[in-house]
């Protein structure tokens, strides 16, 4: 397979985009892809590490900034008109051949430039965390920890889009796998903190915590400050942190996994990095240096994972203040790391893979030929859990609930085939423009993502079959977690007992 990613990185923009997506992009070259990236706007550090990633980086013409047209709250991103930057990317595009998925992660594009583009890919894979604007595409990435996500696309993506919700689905680099095996449990103790703001840190809030250390009188730990080459402020930075004892000055870190793993506590940005700190249980002091930052930042500091301080009119008083109060506090030190190790395990971006190379799924009538396959899924216990009538069910009795379901004009029995293996059931029962459906997989087959998959190829095979459906219900027992997400992500409304999606023609 042939993927492609559009994003940009700058100043402005910072650099979390292009990392998130060199995450990914390493999980997909692992499983034999091939992936490149384009963008119009990339520091020349970035497109050295996307290349000794061993990634080919196209880089389009530049823009000026004051050609740059858009309604969008990021149309300045992309430094000029969408129609402009779309046509230019196909350009590239027709130069490349097949390109089986392209992935955007940009604030600066939406529906009409996809429109334009997607045409000329296979499917259109789109990253975002504002939900801020309409999409054209297959599929959807939101890693924001916000119970809200669903509901807040709902009229943002095709009816037919899977939507990859929550930090299940954070894009990190294998290396933060292999370090969270190793990390120990924490202790309450800091014996290093380290101070990482963002790669470009735009308002210099790496010097107001470098402020905030100078206050800290008697200080008995190691600090780490990293920043990025794209940083204006780097050359104060570095200058101030040799004058510091006991502070050390990191530029462009390419293993940053270790760095953090080696650290105790963290004053850190929101965005892209509170997912890497996460995943290594790291206590951090947790600054929203941008607006997008905030949603994710205050439901970390609902739950207890993190301390969040405001940006406006942040001092290092404040900063000097959190750190003191939390290392006299070592119980909560620990508290706050067992809960942000708890939100991510490191293996979103093989999850996010695993779908953009899943193989197509077909969707057939069940016959009377599926009986005795269909009485062995059904009683297995793994299915049974989660069934309303939790009873295993006698051979007999199946057969003629079979023979009557398959006789129902109203009612429609499905299996779903993966590479031509079942792997799960799907059945409707239709009235009128309704139908309520229920789903269960193949005993084996959970843990793949299948759920929301099948229940989209369900939403195809109604629009095929029974165009007059527009509504479909669900009920899904109150502690199957697993099947409650499934139908979130295949884009449907949680109600007060039921989860509900409309049919958009």
């Amino acid at each position: 397979m042939r993927v492609l990613i559009r994003t940009d990185a700058s100043t402005s923009i910072g650099s979390g985009h292009v990392m998130r997506c060199l995450a990914l992009a390493e999980v997909l070259a692992r499983s034999g892809m091939e992936v490149k990236f384009i963008a119009r706007q990339m520091p020349d550090s970035l497109i050295a590490r996307i290349r000794s990633a061993g990634f080919e980086s196209i880089c389009m013409q530049p823009a000026n900034s004051s050609s740059c047209t858009g309604s969008l709250a990021h149309s300045h991103w992309l430094r000029m008109g969408p129609l402009e930057d779309a046509k230019e990317t196909i350009r590239t595009l027709t130069t490349l051949g097949d390109v089986d998925w392209l992935i955007v992660d940009h604030y600066g594009i939406d529906a009409t430039w996809e429109q334009l583009v997607r045409e000329h890919v296979g499917r259109l894979f789109v990253i975002d965390d504002l939900a801020d604007r309409a999409h054209v595409c297959d599929l959807l990435l939101d890693q924001t920890l916000d119970s809200g996500a669903a509901e807040r696309y709902q009229k943002l993506v095709p009816v037919l889009c899977r939507r990859l919700l929550g930090p299940r689905y954070a894009l990190l680099r294998s290396e933060f796998i292999r370090e969270r095996t190793k990390k120990p449990v924490h202790t309450g103790k800091v014996n290093r903190l380290l101070v990482f703001l963002g790669g470009s840190d735009p308002g210099n809030y790496t010097s107001i915590a470098l402020d905030a250390l100078d206050l800290i009188k008697k200080r008995r730990f190691q600090v780490d400050v990293v920043v990025g080459s794209i940083n204006v402020h780097r050359g104060d930075i570095e200058r101030r942190c040799r004058e510091m004892p006991d502070v050390r000055f990191h530029c462009d870190v390419l293993d940053m996994a270790s760095l953090l793993a080696a650290s105790d506590l963290v004053i850190g940005a929101g965005g892209t990095n509170t997912w890497e700190r996460a995943c290594l249980g790291l206590p951090s002091i947790v600054i929203a240096v941008a607006p997008n930052q905030r949603v994710q930042t205050a439901a970390m500091a609902e739950l207890g994972a993190i301390i969040e301080l405001p940006a406006r009119d942040l001092s290092p008083q404040v900063i000097a203040g959190a750190i003191t109060m939390l290392m006299a506090n070592p119980d909560r030190l620990c508290e706050m790391s067992r809960i942000s190790a708890g939100l991510v395990d490191g293996r979103g971006a093989e999850r996010v893979a695993r779908e953009l190379s899943a193989a197509p799924l077909v969707l057939r009538r069940a016959t009377a030929a599926d009986s005795d396959a269909l009485h062995q899924w059904r009683n297995a216990e793994e299915v049974r859990r989660y069934s309303h009538d939790s009873a295993p069910i006698g051979l007999d009795t199946h057969r003629t609930w079979l023979m009557s379901v398959l006789a129902d004009q109203a009612r429609d029995l499905l299996i779903a085939e993966q590479n031509d293996r079942p792997v799960g059931v799907l059945r409707y029962d239709r009235c009128g423009t309704s139908a309520t459906v229920s789903i269960y997989l193949v005993p084996g087959h959970s843990g793949q993502g299948l759920g929301p998959r099948i229940l989209l190829a369900g939403d195809r095979w109604l629009d095929h079959h029974h165009p007059e459906v527009r509504t479909v219900i669900a009920e899904v027992l109150p502690d199957n977690k697993a099947s409650a997400r499934a139908f979130i992500e295949a884009g449907y409304e949680q109600g007060p007992e039921t989860y509900i999606k409309r049919l958009r023609r």
